[in-house]
């Protein structure tokens, strides 16, 4: 791909989460969100879903190292494998690298 078509991506992504109503998914009902990717964005955002109420199923490719985030998210989040977090939300925020979802490397 070319850079163009990557900044076109990660502007649609940037867009897509900065439209996310956190507030009104705050007084909605609880969702079970699954998190691929619990890195910077994915950890973020989870942890943010988690407080405001819903529950939260964090993913890693080293599921030991999330118990810090877990404790951080607070008692609606829980951690594991990728499949697990799949098979847990009704809901999935993938929030892994451009370069690991199948894009160019750096």
């Amino acid at each position: 791909m070319n850079n163009h078509t990557r900044r076109t991506v990660l502007q649609l992504s940037a867009a897509i989460l900065a439209l996310t109503p956190f507030g009104a998914m705050a007084q909605s009902a609880p969702l079970k969100i699954g998190i691929v990717g619990s890195g910077r964005l994915g950890g973020t955002v989870g942890t943010l879903w988690a407080q405001a109420g819903h529950k939260v199923f964090f993913s890693s490719r080293h599921p030991d190292e999330l118990k810090p985030l877990i404790e951080k998210a607070g008692a609606n989040a829980q951690g594991g494998s990728v499949e697990q977090a799949i098979a847990f939300g009704d809901v999935i925020l993938v929030a892994v690298p451009y370069s690991a979802a199948g894009g160019r490397p750096r």
